[in-house]
């Protein structure tokens, strides 16, 4: 008889990213850009062997174990977002509490563009579930007294912004 041990380690971060879909947040090609920026957190999350779960305020979901299946796992995840598009229908951040569920801890970080004051009250719920809450507005100026309390704010016009706005983040 063989047995088979797996290890769990339950302190281990895990990360959950958001992407919102709703047309109203994009102008231009912000939308392309937030995409992008999801996809580099879904990768960095995958390469350093954090599990991941990555959504869409659509609803489409992917969770990846990215000790069991890492390059499979980064596939899907980048299957996901591929696959994403702005809908006028798309309910955005007002569903981010439904899309959140069965997440805690780890790191949350949420992909949008301009965020109204109604989708940013939807974050500090969503943040008192995990330890680390970032959101990205992309192409949207950052104005700090409208920054949610306790949540990191990024503010880049593109993804190669977001790549040195968020290794300062990270550094800091």
């Amino acid at each position: 008889m063989f047995a088979v041990r797996i290890n769990v380690v339950p302190d281990q971060p895990r990360y959950t990213v958001v992407l919102d879909t709703s047309r109203s947040p994009y102008s231009g090609e912000a939308f392309d850009e937030a995409v992008r920026i999801a996809a580099s957190l879904c990768a960095m999350a995958i390469g350093a062997g954090f599990p991941l779960r990555v959504t869409t305020t659509a609803g489409p979901c992917v969770t990846v174990d990215s000790a069991r299946a890492r390059t499979g796992g980064m596939f899907r995840a980048l299957d996901l977002l591929a696959a994403a598009s702005t809908g006028q229908e798309d309910p955005g951040l007002t569903v981010l509490d439904q899309r959140l569920r069965g997440s805690r801890g780890g790191v949350l970080a949420v992909v949008t563009g301009c965020i109204t004051n109604q989708a940013l009250a939807q974050l500090p719920p969503a943040r008192r579930r995990h330890l680390v809450t970032v959101l990205v507005r992309v192409g949207d100026e950052r104005r700090r007294d409208n920054d949610p309390p306790r949540v990191q704010v990024v503010a880049p016009g593109t993804a190669e912004d977001f790549a040195a706005l968020w290794n300062a983040l990270v550094r800091s």
